[in-house]
């Protein structure tokens, strides 16, 4: 029993040891805490201020890169826009120089057209002229040919009424088939109608009296108008 009592004692010593052993060991720990987490905020506040500055300063830099590649885009995009100005003034005075050399064209266009009109009504005044001299003319041909042919109807006629020669004389109609003699209208020349007839007459061997016979009956129109 006495044994007993001693590692009861032994024990009872262990355990205070212990307990003071855990009491230094939570102070220190606490100590340590307090230490590591000063050691800690200042390791850390000095990584931020670090950082802070290494930031600030890649952030300058990046701000200076690009304001300075900002500057020179803006200073390209200044001078594309002068050249395109440029360009722009240079067509709108080239435009106005052909705008300019059209308006002379159409000019010198309308000019000429005004001396076609002029040389065309000068043509047209010469048609008339030569018209009215054609038709004046014609006219005259056609008083001498009217004339003419009356004239030699008259013949005909105081030859058939006086009976002059052999060629007045009737004689029997021929049996062989005569040709036909067209008719006369006054609008055909007179001379040719004259050499057909003479033909025909020869050709079916009429007498005067026959011939002044058929060509009263082969006037027509204007032309009978002198019987």
């Amino acid at each position: 029993m006495p044994t007993t009592r001693a590692m009861e004692a032994q024990f009872q010593t262990l355990l205070e040891k212990l307990t003071e052993m855990k009491s230094d060991l939570t102070a220190s720990m606490n100590a340590n805490m307090g230490e590591m987490k000063s050691e800690l905020t200042a390791s850390m506040n000095a990584n931020m201020g670090e950082m802070k500055s290494e930031l600030t300063a890649s952030m300058n830099a990046n701000m200076g890169e690009m304001k300075s590649e900002l500057t020179t885009n803006i200073a390209e995009v200044n001078t594309k826009l002068t050249n395109v100005n440029e360009q722009i003034s240079a067509n709108k005075e080239e435009l106005k120089s052909d705008l300019k050399g059209i308006g002379d064209k159409l000019t010198t266009m309308d000019k000429k057209f005004e001396e076609m009109e002029g040389r065309i009504e000068s043509v047209e005044n010469k048609f008339e002229d030569m018209e009215s001299k054609l038709e004046a003319k014609i006219f005259q041909k056609v008083e001498d040919v009217s004339i003419s042919f009356r004239s030699d109807l008259e013949k005909l006629k105081q030859k058939v009424m006086t009976g002059q020669g052999d060629e007045f004389k009737f004689q029997a109609p021929y049996s062989k088939p005569s040709i036909k003699l067209s008719t006369y209208d006054g609008k055909s020349s007179w001379q040719v109608y004259k050499t057909q007839f003479s033909i025909v007459a020869d050709a079916n061997q009429w007498d005067s009296q026959t011939k002044a016979c058929q060509l009263a009956a082969s006037l027509r129109a204007d032309a009978a108008d002198i019987l």
